[in-house]
């Protein structure tokens, strides 16, 4: 276990692989009906200590240091949650998945939510599992050489850095600039998005942050602290006005998303999509999306232009708003191809019935050319800087 002295005993040899003299790899293996199958797979070099569900499994790891964790959860409804969960109790765990099919790959790496060292198909896990702990073992030992640091450095920069991220995010150490999103034909406010700043001067970039809290596994709880603190703002702005808030794909799959608000509050939010992470399984996605759009909640697909976001989550996930991206916009008047460009989307999204909104405008030109476009919504430094605190819309 972790944190503790440990006295010499007799029966610590019985840890050892025979006739080596070398410590056996401790391996978890979680959810499998195959038990003595894998343990006489791995030989003698290996101590396999078996769960049944994931439940324990975290425990287990919570209690002890694990070298593999081996997952052989055909029927785990909540694998993706365990994953999740073991990044941040197992860090150094080396994770070996046993999957039925290919197309699982791409979904759980997808995910985000939890690192996977190998693939297994099940049909074949038995007869290579062995070699794939070997060769995972051995990139990762490849890979530790490169990084020129100790263990203990290692380790201890790791679990400083989470601890700091979790306590962050316990104590909601959150503050929010709410930039506006202006009618261009009115003036009027139509939104404001919620633009996140730690108060934490290693997570102070929403970047950094939101990548920090992806690698620890504690990205759904950041995201539920996000969202908890960014929506107090609508209690102080008139029932017409919406409000935009960024949500990394992989928060799409936390079961309190649907929960977090209903009603005429659900209405008033509209969820900023973007493909900076991965959206492998795009009809999963759409029917996650689908489901809380009928609890009242409007998409947007964030970044259209900007190197990121594609014409595929345009078409496949059937947004509320597309928001063009600052690198489309800056310099338009003096863009005309972009211009054109920008008209043809303008032009589709009228026909489909999406909303468009551009980023980024700074000049009274760039706004003019983007007005005389006919985009729907505009956003930047032109009409309105984000602010710390409740936005003022006198202001």
């Amino acid at each position: 276990g972790r944190n503790r002295i440990v006295m010499y005993e007799e029966g610590d040899f019985e840890k050892l692989a025979p006739g080596t003299g070398e410590l056996r790899c401790p391996v978890l293996l979680v959810g499998s009906t195959r038990v003595d199958e894998f343990t006489a797979a791995l030989g003698e070099a290996y101590e396999v200590t078996a769960v049944s569900d994931v439940e324990a499994a975290l425990q287990v790891g919570q209690d002890r240091d694990l070298d593999v964790l081996l997952i052989d959860c055909p029927h785990a409804d909540n694998l993706v949650e365990f994953l999740r969960q073991s990044q941040r109790h197992c860090p150094e765990s080396l994770r070996v998945l046993v999957i039925d099919s290919k197309d699982v790959f791409a979904e759980i790496c997808g995910t985000n939510l939890a690192r996977i060292d190998a693939f297994l198909l099940r049909e074949e896990a038995i007869e290579d599992i062995g070699s794939a702990i070997d060769d995972a073992l051995a990139r990762r030992s490849q890979d530790n050489q490169k990084l020129m640091l100790c263990t203990d450095s290692v380790r201890s920069l790791y679990a400083t850095r989470l601890l700091e991220l979790e306590e962050l995010i316990a104590n909601r150490a959150l503050e929010f600039a709410y930039q506006p999103i202006i009618r261009p034909a009115t003036g009027e406010v139509f939104a404001y998005e919620a633009l996140c700043r730690a108060k934490h001067p290693i997570f102070r970039n929403p970047q950094v942050l939101f990548d920090a809290a992806a690698q620890s596994g504690v990205l759904w709880e950041l995201g539920r602290a996000v969202r908890e603190v960014s929506v107090k703002a609508l209690d102080s702005l008139p029932s017409h006005i919406k409000l935009f808030m960024n949500l990394h794909p992989s928060e799409v799959e936390d079961p309190e998303l649907a929960k977090f608000r209903d009603g005429d509050i659900a209405k008033r939010i509209v969820f900023e999509i973007t493909e900076r992470a991965s959206i492998p399984n795009y009809d999963g996605f759409s029917r996650i999306l689908s489901g809380l759009s009928k609890n009242g909640y409007q998409f947007a697909i964030d970044d259209l232009g900007g190197g990121y976001a594609g014409l595929n989550a345009v078409a496949l996930l059937s947004p509320d708003f597309i928001k063009i991206d600052m690198a489309m916009v800056r310099g338009i008047d003096t863009a005309p191809h972009r211009a054109r460009l920008i008209q043809r989307i303008v032009d589709f999204a009228n026909d489909v019935e999406i909303m468009l909104v551009a980023e980024g405008i700074e000049t009274k030109e760039e706004a003019e050319t983007i007005e005389s476009l006919g985009c729907h919504l505009v956003q930047g430094y032109y009409y309105g800087r984000p602010r710390i605190g409740v936005p003022n819309l006198e202001d």
